[in-house]
Protein backbone atom coordinates (compact mmCIF):
# COMPACT_ATOMS: atom_id res chain seq x y z
CA UNK A 1 0.00 0.00 0.00
CA UNK A 2 2.10 3.02 -0.86
CA UNK A 3 1.20 6.77 0.49
CA UNK A 4 -0.95 7.73 -2.11
CA UNK A 5 -3.40 4.90 -1.72
CA UNK A 6 -3.92 6.71 2.11
CA UNK A 7 -6.67 9.35 3.02
CA UNK A 8 -5.88 11.02 6.10
CA UNK A 9 -8.46 13.23 7.89
CA UNK A 10 -5.89 15.40 10.33
CA UNK A 11 -6.82 17.70 13.32
CA UNK A 12 -8.43 21.00 12.96
CA UNK A 13 -5.90 23.16 14.91
CA UNK A 14 -9.21 25.55 15.78
CA UNK A 15 -11.28 23.10 17.09
CA UNK A 16 -8.25 21.43 18.89
CA UNK A 17 -7.43 24.72 20.56
CA UNK A 18 -11.03 25.03 21.62
CA UNK A 19 -11.33 21.29 22.94
CA UNK A 20 -8.15 21.48 24.73
CA UNK A 21 -8.04 24.98 25.81
CA UNK A 22 -11.65 24.26 27.49
CA UNK A 23 -10.21 20.90 28.69
CA UNK A 24 -7.17 22.73 30.03
CA UNK A 25 -9.25 25.28 31.75
CA UNK A 26 -11.96 23.34 33.54
CA UNK A 27 -8.73 20.60 35.10
CA UNK A 28 -6.60 23.80 36.16
CA UNK A 29 -9.91 25.01 38.01
CA UNK A 30 -10.56 22.16 39.11
CA UNK A 31 -7.55 21.40 40.55
CA UNK A 32 -7.61 25.35 42.04
CA UNK A 33 -11.29 23.73 43.69
CA UNK A 34 -9.39 20.59 44.86
CA UNK A 35 -6.50 22.92 46.59
CA UNK A 36 -8.61 25.60 48.47
CA UNK A 37 -10.88 22.62 49.26
CA UNK A 38 -7.86 20.45 50.88
CA UNK A 39 -5.34 22.95 51.94
CA UNK A 40 -7.53 26.42 52.07
CA UNK A 41 -7.37 29.52 49.97
CA UNK A 42 -3.77 31.03 52.10
CA UNK A 43 -1.61 28.05 50.62
CA UNK A 44 -3.49 28.48 47.33
CA UNK A 45 -2.10 31.88 46.99
CA UNK A 46 0.92 30.93 48.91
CA UNK A 47 2.39 28.35 47.04
CA UNK A 48 -0.47 26.36 45.21
CA UNK A 49 -0.63 28.39 42.15
CA UNK A 50 2.15 26.71 41.26
CA UNK A 51 1.07 23.76 41.40
CA UNK A 52 -2.10 25.04 39.42
CA UNK A 53 0.56 26.59 36.66
CA UNK A 54 2.05 22.75 36.50
CA UNK A 55 -1.79 21.79 35.50
CA UNK A 56 -2.11 24.32 32.74
CA UNK A 57 1.22 24.17 31.27
CA UNK A 58 0.78 20.63 30.81
CA UNK A 59 -2.57 21.30 29.06
CA UNK A 60 -0.37 23.62 26.76
CA UNK A 61 2.32 21.18 26.36
CA UNK A 62 -0.51 18.40 25.53
CA UNK A 63 -1.73 20.94 22.71
CA UNK A 64 1.22 21.93 21.37
CA UNK A 65 2.17 17.90 20.94
CA UNK A 66 -1.43 16.95 19.33
CA UNK A 67 -0.47 20.05 16.77
CA UNK A 68 3.08 19.16 16.14
CA UNK A 69 2.44 15.49 16.02
CA UNK A 70 -0.90 16.39 13.60
CA UNK A 71 -3.29 14.59 15.90
CA UNK A 72 -5.81 13.23 16.07
CA UNK A 73 -5.80 12.20 12.90
CA UNK A 74 -7.59 8.91 10.81
CA UNK A 75 -5.47 6.93 8.14
CA UNK A 76 -8.14 5.54 5.74
CA UNK A 77 -6.50 2.92 2.79
CA UNK A 78 -7.50 0.05 1.17
CA UNK A 79 -7.27 -2.29 3.89
CA UNK A 80 -8.35 -0.58 6.55
CA UNK A 81 -7.75 2.55 8.69
CA UNK A 82 -5.74 3.61 11.75
CA UNK A 83 -7.17 6.10 14.30
CA UNK A 84 -3.97 7.91 16.37
CA UNK A 85 -5.11 10.25 19.12
CA UNK A 86 -2.85 12.15 21.00
CA UNK A 87 -1.19 9.29 22.14
CA UNK A 88 -0.47 5.62 20.27
CA UNK A 89 -3.16 4.30 17.37
CA UNK A 90 -5.43 1.71 16.69
CA UNK A 91 -5.36 -0.29 13.33
CA UNK A 92 -8.86 -2.03 12.18
CA UNK A 93 -8.59 -3.80 8.60
CA UNK A 94 -12.03 -3.76 7.09
CA UNK A 95 -12.65 -7.66 7.61
CA UNK A 96 -12.92 -6.77 11.29
CA UNK A 97 -15.63 -4.21 10.45
CA UNK A 98 -19.36 -5.42 10.78
CA UNK A 99 -22.04 -3.16 9.18
CA UNK A 100 -21.28 0.37 8.33
CA UNK A 101 -20.34 3.19 10.29
CA UNK A 102 -22.77 5.57 12.38
CA UNK A 103 -22.55 9.04 13.72
CA UNK A 104 -22.96 8.97 17.57
CA UNK A 105 -22.90 10.87 20.45
CA UNK A 106 -19.65 10.72 22.28
CA UNK A 107 -19.80 12.15 25.84
CA UNK A 108 -20.21 15.89 24.90
CA UNK A 109 -19.56 15.58 21.23
CA UNK A 110 -20.18 13.67 18.14
CA UNK A 111 -17.72 10.28 16.76
CA UNK A 112 -17.93 7.69 14.52
CA UNK A 113 -19.30 4.09 15.92
CA UNK A 114 -18.83 0.98 14.11
CA UNK A 115 -19.44 -2.67 15.59
CA UNK A 116 -16.52 -5.58 14.54
CA UNK A 117 -17.24 -8.49 14.10
CA UNK A 118 -17.98 -11.67 16.68
CA UNK A 119 -14.34 -13.32 15.24
CA UNK A 120 -12.44 -10.61 15.65
CA UNK A 121 -13.57 -9.62 19.10
CA UNK A 122 -13.06 -12.92 20.38
CA UNK A 123 -9.77 -13.19 18.71
CA UNK A 124 -9.04 -9.80 20.07
CA UNK A 125 -10.14 -10.79 23.89
CA UNK A 126 -12.40 -7.28 22.71
CA UNK A 127 -15.40 -6.92 25.51
CA UNK A 128 -18.96 -6.11 25.25
CA UNK A 129 -19.38 -2.39 26.25
CA UNK A 130 -22.24 -0.24 26.47
CA UNK A 131 -20.49 3.04 26.05
CA UNK A 132 -21.07 3.99 22.13
CA UNK A 133 -24.81 3.35 21.52
CA UNK A 134 -24.91 0.04 20.93
CA UNK A 135 -21.30 -0.10 18.38
CA UNK A 136 -17.82 -1.71 19.89
CA UNK A 137 -15.63 0.90 19.32
CA UNK A 138 -15.95 4.67 18.22
CA UNK A 139 -13.33 7.11 16.74
CA UNK A 140 -13.94 11.10 18.16
CA UNK A 141 -11.68 13.91 18.20
CA UNK A 142 -11.19 17.53 16.93
CA UNK A 143 -10.70 16.91 12.87
CA UNK A 144 -10.94 19.11 10.16
CA UNK A 145 -13.83 17.58 8.61
CA UNK A 146 -17.14 17.18 10.35
CA UNK A 147 -17.87 13.75 11.75
CA UNK A 148 -20.74 13.20 9.37
CA UNK A 149 -18.44 13.65 6.13
CA UNK A 150 -15.80 11.04 8.15
CA UNK A 151 -18.22 8.53 8.62
CA UNK A 152 -19.01 9.02 4.14
CA UNK A 153 -15.37 8.74 3.83
CA UNK A 154 -14.89 5.43 5.69
CA UNK A 155 -18.22 3.59 4.84
CA UNK A 156 -17.00 4.91 1.28
CA UNK A 157 -13.66 3.63 1.59
CA UNK A 158 -14.94 0.09 3.02
CA UNK A 159 -17.54 -0.37 0.27
CA UNK A 160 -14.79 -0.01 -2.74
CA UNK A 161 -12.50 -2.47 -0.36
CA UNK A 162 -15.31 -4.49 -0.53
CA UNK A 163 -15.57 -4.05 -4.36
CA UNK A 164 -12.09 -4.76 -5.16
CA UNK A 165 -11.93 -7.87 -2.94
CA UNK A 166 -14.97 -9.56 -5.15
CA UNK A 167 -12.80 -7.92 -8.54
CA UNK A 168 -9.84 -10.26 -7.33
CA UNK A 169 -11.43 -13.30 -6.83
Amino acid sequence: MSSSDIETVGPSPLKLLGTMGLGGLGMTAGMAMLSVGLFGLNWLRSSGWMFVAVVAAVAGCAFLAALLGRRPRVEIGPDGFVVRPLFGGKTRRWSAIDGDFVEIKVGFGRGVGYRLTRAFKESAGIKPTTLFAGNDEAISGAFAVPIGRLVELLNQAKVRAAGATTDRT
